[in-house]
This record gives C-alpha cells, structure tokens and sequence, in this order.
C-alpha cells in the first residue's frame, strides 16, 4: 500500500518490510507442508514471542491501511471484464454467464 499497490505475495512483501528473521522461515515451511507442524522448523520461535510478532505484523499492516491513498474500491471492473472477455474471445475459450 506504501508504493500504491497491493503486494499479496508475502516473500516479495518480506523485500520492502521489516520483519523477524524466521518469517521467511515459515513462509517456507508454509509452502513446503500447509499442514505441517511449527514445532518441525528449526529454531522456531516460541508461542508468546510468535503472538508478539504478529501482533507487531497486523500493527504495521493497520498503519500502512490508515496512510494509504489507494482508494477502497476500483472503478476498472468494467475495463476487467472487457479484457476477460476479449481474451476469452481470442483464445477460442467459453464465454459462461
């Protein structure tokens, strides 16, 4: 939100955030086995400090929602639908609905 745009991608949002060490560590260990267990990953933090750590996280995360200057909805929806649709079109793909 502080470049103007939504970055969904956590490790790519991890390049520009400060955040603890071992983040990129979960992240990791999130991809490798969704439902894996915490206590699997080498020198994973504790309970308390992992809720410190989040909590910090959503804190950050709230500040830059407070700051932002990206509006709460688009208006490109009908642009959206005419490149799918035009896509679609090109591609020989089914048009539903």
């Amino acid at each position: 939100m502080r470049a103007h745009e939504i970055q969904a991608d956590l490790p790519t949002l991890l390049d520009s955030v400060r955040a603890p060490d071992y983040v990129r560590d979960l992240v990791a260990a999130k991809a490798a086995a969704e439902h894996g267990h915490l206590s699997t990953l080498d020198g994973a933090p504790s309970h308390e400090r992992l809720t410190a750590d989040v909590e910090a996280l959503h804190a950050a995360l709230g500040e830059a929602e407070q700051s932002t200057t990206l509006p709460n909805q688009t208006d490109a929806g009908d642009d959206l639908n005419k490149l799918v649709v035009q896509t679609r079109l090109r591609s020989g793909g089914v048009l539903v609905g």
